[in-house]
């Protein structure tokens, strides 16, 4: 079959779309109310009998230069590849995955909006499809095609759309044929509208949502619109039926069930909008802790034989912001949000619905109550999905011009250029009108970094005129002298200013409305730090609302393991030959690719636990209910005291806590013995489910150890080294370095062969480290310091023997500290070490804020068994550690790597009191000290760790290093976000001082 083919849409800034069907609300129809009460919810777009779905095997000719597609093309003639559909050529080995961040990805090209490139990429489908009957009007609907379509059917124009994230429908009846049809979609690589998709993800392109085709009678129900509305304790449902065709002599019945049961029903004359009230209803109000449903359904008949039935899922809420608070159902709620985007490792942006049932009934796991829709427009099917499991969604219109900086443009040059508003409006009512009757839809939202307010503005002034009852957010509007519309939305802002809009005091423009953070607690890599300190706030007021961590899922692609191309299994941002890319800023997430939890989803679920615990006094606890709807009474709380870290009793309770209220709880714990420390930590069950835990420390008292000395002790110096000689072993000190080379206990060498304890200030960087990296490692070079021996004393002091070192740091070949490790060699060979660290006089410019301050050594791969009194069993570190009580925990080394897709330093533990490496015979170290340290065991070196890019350039390297820090940084967020908060950083103009005491164990 031949076709001309239109070379000009895509390229025309007049042309948005045509021929394309006005937007409607998503539904799928059944013949019957009968068929429809019986349908899956999930399953019912692939299993109606109205609905004929096209996604599967289709043909495809992919042209990497649209110059080289013909004008004019003969179907039968054109040689084509079979894929799937949904798919994108990026998943499908077409095109290298390309990762961007704020760029476009003709960047470069020399272009300025809204012209495009002369020449790129495209791609021709074909699908065959057959028809029985033309007396029926079919409607063909693409849930989303990255960026736009051209649609023919039997070598006729249909029709074109643009914007990747809403549907495309269009009425295709007149041009089908009775059998055998043909399908022809081209999809250009880039349109006009690709402007306003300038989104933090990869760039992928193709029809990646399913795509069908449903066939109605002469009659049919087109759209629908519900409005619920309170008064007094009852509500009310109005609606709109849209009819088309041929409806006289039709009767339209609505008709409202509660779990089967009719509780309102109305019959109504057909007519083009079918209008019905249905007042005083006395339901139960939908809301994400509680979200109750009612089944709509609205039947089309010619007398008796029904034409079609649709159903909607009806949840009754009512938001209202009163003043600057905002409340639902007259409840202030809390927002524990997440940032979803559509990514899965292998598909990428083509995500079924059994995929996104998978996120959504992990985010209830994790305790998240809300979701953006970063940055457009779900699958209708998701928002479905929220409503029946209980999400509060920010749905997010398909606009993001954060790519036109890197063009010399400012971000807000298509918004504030009113000849782009047509554009911007089109995106915000397809959202609009496909998505309304979603009862967990609590907020509108413009886009995502798009500068501006002038096409804001209209958009903003559609949606109240239509939907005044549901608030509208738009971040970037913040930075205009517009400030907000319905809420003030900010990204990543400080907890110090978050604080100061609960207090009133940061300004008047955020006093008038309430505040939401769209974004914050950036997920990148090890973090995000300080999200309690975050909640402490969100829940001390009112006006905040609190916020959507970024983000869900790392973006990265898995490859097939035979696939010889890549030499990794996850690749990010220039991994597949780009020329311009983000690097790994795009694996920033709670979760892995394969929805493995990161630390931080450890974090965020204790962070949003629905009850909080605290201490009044002695054995009684104050519990609060951080619910706003649902009572705590369908919670166990398990209780364990913890002595030393190691259990002491236990037990179970049931508490009848109201919404928003707090109950005391008098535990029988019994008399806290002295000398001890004590934990008591709360586990909250639903069933056998753990909801979240916490942890409360009861009593602190120093950790004592035997470092009794006894026996014979000797030193011996020799030009090279310094040899002390005690019971059953030896301490070597190398005489031009000063550090420990060797340590001998019971006959086995505990330190390997080159891993000597030296003093050691750096880490393997961060991903929120990165901020710093031109300060640590391009100024002062922290990553390759060299510790100049100045002076070396021995001492025989008391019977033990004072091996003291002198050191000045050098970075850069600059002096930047003085450091000094002093050890007391005891004739048990108990080693005391004692380290302290201050500013070099002789440093030109001081470093105040440094990544880390302790030890560093190997041991023989022999040493593989690790117990430790503190924080576990999953890494931590000081601002990140609500998922981490303290205990007694016991491990393998070979366990205690944290295997993030961009290898970082991973695997500590903070607030430890001892910790011990031993071998198979029991046989190592144990280290203590009067003060809580932080330690990372790994079978590979911190060397290698600062090279790693990937997963698998981490190896085993044949020994056991350990590291132990006096003093370590946090982690913050400042990957995109706040750094670590000062409380959580090292202050290295101060002088750093800490004591270890290390005791030899068999």
């Amino acid at each position: 079959m031949q076709y001309q083919l239109n070379f000009e849409n895509h390229m025309e800034f007049k042309v948005i779309e045509k021929n394309r069907l006005s937007p409607r609300a998503y539904f799928i129809p059944e013949r019957t109310k009968k068929a429809k009460l019986a349908a899956d919810p999930k399953r019912e777009r692939y299993e109606s009998s109205m609905v004929h779905v096209l996604s599967g095997k289709w043909d495809f000719k992919y042209y990497k230069s649209k110059a080289k597609m013909p004008r004019q093309i003969d179907t039968e003639k054109l040689k084509f590849d079979t894929i799937t559909v949904p798919s994108t050529w990026q998943r499908t080995g077409y095109e290298p995955p390309v990762y961007l961040n704020c760029p476009y990805g003709f960047t470069g090209s020399g272009v300025l909006p809204p012209a495009l490139p002369e020449d790129f990429s495209c791609g021709v489908y074909r699908k065959k499809f057959n028809v029985d009957s033309l007396d029926k009007t079919r409607i063909i609907t693409f849930l989303g095609v990255a960026p736009c379509i051209d649609l023919y059917i039997n070598g006729v124009f249909v029709g074109f759309g643009e914007a990747s994230h809403n549907s495309y429908e269009f009425d295709i009846t007149n041009h089908l044929l009775q059998g055998e049809n043909e399908l022809l979609v081209v999809v250009f690589k880039w349109c006009t509208g690709s402007y306003l998709e300038a989104q933090d993800m990869f760039r992928e392109n193709g029809i990646f949502r399913d795509v069908y085709i449903t066939q109605y009678e002469r009659a049919f129900i087109n759209d629908f619109c519900l409005k619920t509305t309170k008064t007094g304790k009852a509500y009310s449902l109005s609606g709109e039926v849209f009819l088309k065709g041929s409806f006289e002599g039709c009767t339209v019945e609505i008709e409202l069930y509660d779990d089967k049961k009719s509780i309102a029903k109305t019959v109504a004359k057909a007519k083009e909008t079918v209008n019905f009230h249905f007042e005083k209803l006395s339901v139960i109000e939908w809301n994400a802790e509680q979200p109750y449903l009612y089944e709509l359904l609205i039947t089309l008949r010619s007398g008796k034989q029904s034409l079609l039935c649709i159903r909607n899922y009806t949840g009754f809420k009512t938001i209202k912001i009163n003043k600057n608070i905002f409340t639902l159902n007259g409840k202030k709620i809390k927002l524990k949000g997440v940032n979803h985007h559509d990514t899965h490792e292998t598909k990428g942006y083509a995500m079924s619905i059994d995929d996104m049932e998978k996120d959504i009934l992990l985010m209830k796991a994790y305790n998240v109550n809300c979701v953006r829709t970063s940055h457009y427009p779900p699958d209708p099917q998701f928002l479905m999905v929220c409503d029946q499991y209980g999400l509060y969604v920010v749905d997010e219109a398909d606009i993001e011009t954060h790519g036109l900086p890197d063009l010399g443009l400012s971000v807000s040059e298509l918004s504030m250029n009113l000849k782009w508003a047509p554009r911007y409006l089109d995106r915000v009512k397809r959202m609009y009108w496909r998505d309304r009757n979603r009862p967990s839809i609590i907020m509108w939202s413009l886009g995502n970094e798009s500068g501006g307010y002038k096409c804001q503005d209209k958009c903003y002034d559609f949606l109240h005129s239509v939907c005044p009852e549901i608030p509208v957010h738009y971040e970037g509007v913040c930075r205009t002298k517009r400030q907000h519309y319905d809420v003030y939305s900010e990204m990543y802002t400080h907890p110090d200013n978050v604080e100061k809009v609960g207090k009133g005091t940061r300004g008047k423009s955020y006093t008038t409305v309430p505040f939401y953070l769209c974004e914050y607690c950036h997920a990148m890599g090890v973090g995000p730090g300080a999200m309690q300190e975050y909640w402490d706030l969100f829940y001390s007021y009112d006006n905040l609302m609190g916020g959507c961590v970024w983000e869900w899922a790392d973006h990265a692609v898995k490859n097939p393991k035979k696939d010889n191309k890549f030499k990794y299994e996850y690749t990010y941002g220039g991994d597949h030959g780009e020329k311009k890319h983000d690097g790994n800023f795009c694996v920033d997430a709670l979760f892995y690719p394969d929805r493995t939890p990161h630390t931080g989803a450890l974090v965020m679920k204790n962070s949003y636990r629905p009850v909080r615990a605290s201490l009044v006094s002695g054995s009684t606890f104050l519990f609060l209910n951080t619910n706003r709807f649902k009572n705590a009474s369908y919670l166990e709380i398990f209780w364990q005291l913890k002595k030393d870290g190691e259990l002491d009793s236990s037990g179970s309770f049931v508490l009848d806590i109201a919404p928003e209220k707090a109950c005391k709880k008098t535990l029988p714990l019994g008399k806290l013995e002295k000398g001890h420390t004590y934990h008591i930590d709360f586990i909250y069950l639903d069933g056998d489910f753990i909801v979240a835990s916490e942890q409360i420390e009861l009593l602190k008292v120093p950790l004592c150890y035997d470092k009794a000395s006894k026996g014979k002790i000797t030193v011996v110096s020799e030009e090279e080294s310094i040899t002390v000689k005690f019971d059953m072993g030896y301490a070597r000190f190398d005489a031009k370095t000063g550090f420990l080379t060797a340590y001998n206990a019971a006959g086995k060498n505990l330190l390997a062969k080159d891993g000597a304890i030296a003093p050691n200030l750096f880490r393997a960087m961060l991903d929120n480290d990165m901020v710093n990296k031109k300060l640590w490692i391009d100024k002062f070079g922290l990553d390759n310091l060299l510790f100049n021996l100045q002076e070396l004393e021995v001492e025989i002091e008391n019977g033990e023997i004072e091996v003291e070192t002198h050191y000045t740091v050098l970075g850069k070949n600059q002096p930047l500290f003085d450091c000094c490790l002093k050890y007391i060699v005891g004739a048990n060979g108990v080693l005391e070490l004692k380290a302290a660290l201050e500013q070099s006089e002789d440093c030109d410019e001081s470093l105040y804020d440094i990544p880390r301050f302790g030890i560093y050594f190997a041991m023989p791969k022999a040493f593989g068994n690790v117990e430790y009194f503190g924080r576990g069993e999953a890494e931590n570190l000081c601002d990140l550690n609500a998922h981490a009580p303290i205990g007694l925990y016991r491990a393998l080394v070979s366990d205690m790597h944290e295997d993030y897709i961009k290898p970082q330093d991973n695997g500590n533990h903070s607030d430890t009191r001892f910790f011990k490496i031993t071998d198979k015979d029991g046989t190592g170290i144990a280290v203590y000290s009067d003060k809580e340290f932080t330690f990372n065991v790994h079978n590979y070196s911190q060397k290698l760790l600062s090279k790693a890019k990937h997963r698998e350039d981490i190896v085993n390297e044949g020994n056991t290093f350990v590291t132990i820090d006096g003093f370590t940084r946090g982690t913050g967020t400042a990957s995109c976000g706040p750094d670590t908060l000062d409380k959580y950083k090292i202050n290295a103009e101060e002088k750093l001082e800490f004591k270890l005491v290390i005791v030899p164990v068999k």
